[in-house]
């Protein structure tokens, strides 16, 4: 799975009823393992995605603190609930870990609908931008802030074709995730900004940035 593909299902399959439900941990967990449903017993949950998106991981290392940015934007069809909706939308994960302490400083999610113009991809998966603000709440200090983003991307891979699929089962639960697609290696920079810290100080390289034309598809069923 490509890690556009992972980000976008670590933001997106946990929405239920319209409200985006975050589980906590460290970003590289988020990156390597799917989120799982809040969903209550006897709930569906079904999302899907088809269209252009762009995925990058940002990482850095000041003495025993570790600083993380995840940001991802998708262009095109997103469906939850109901028809789907065409709405340009971005997500952005931050991460600040104290490695020495094994401290969590700062964990914080947050999304939004993108203006026209905010978030432009090329077709051909050559070149993408995002520029936006985004609203996010940190489950440590439980406090809402917001994050200004001005993130560019450019392919610097050949294209390759991807299928995932991955089956996931526990007593009372089972997800079914499906992601299909074709996607580009590519290298992110710019800003993303909160609280006075600049997340991105240097840029994201692959496998850390991609671009995607995807088709993603979740279902999670608790009994």
């Amino acid at each position: 799975m490509s890690l556009t593909s992972r980000l976008l299902h670590s933001s997106l399959v946990v929405q239920t009823h319209g409200n985006y439900v975050v589980a906590a941990g460290l970003l590289a967990l988020m990156l390597a393992l799917p989120c799982r449903s809040a969903a209550a017993p006897g709930q569906t949950s079904h999302f899907q995605f088809k269209g252009l998106a762009a995925g990058a991981f940002f990482d850095s290392v000041a003495g025993c603190v570790e600083t993380s940015a995840a940001i991802t934007a998708v262009n095109n069809r997103i469906k939850t609930v109901g028809p789907p909706g065409t709405t340009p939308s971005a997500f952005v994960s931050l991460m600040q870990f104290d490695n020495c302490s094994f401290t969590t400083l700062l964990s914080a999610f947050g999304s939004t609908d993108l203006p026209p113009g905010a978030f432009q991809i090329k077709k051909d998966l050559t070149t993408a931008t995002l520029n936006t603000s985004i609203d996010v709440f940190d489950e440590v200090s439980n406090t809402t802030f917001p994050v200004d983003i001005s993130v560019s991307w450019t392919g610097t891979g050949t294209v390759t074709v991807s299928l995932s699929h991955n089956i996931f089962t526990a007593p009372g639960f089972r997800e079914n995730f499906m992601s299909t697609g074709t996607s580009r290696p590519a290298t992110a920079s710019g800003s993303v900004t909160a609280l006075g810290t600049n997340f991105s100080p240097s840029p994201a390289v692959p496998p850390f940035a991609d671009l995607e034309d995807a088709t993603v598809g979740d279902l999670v069923v608790v009994h």
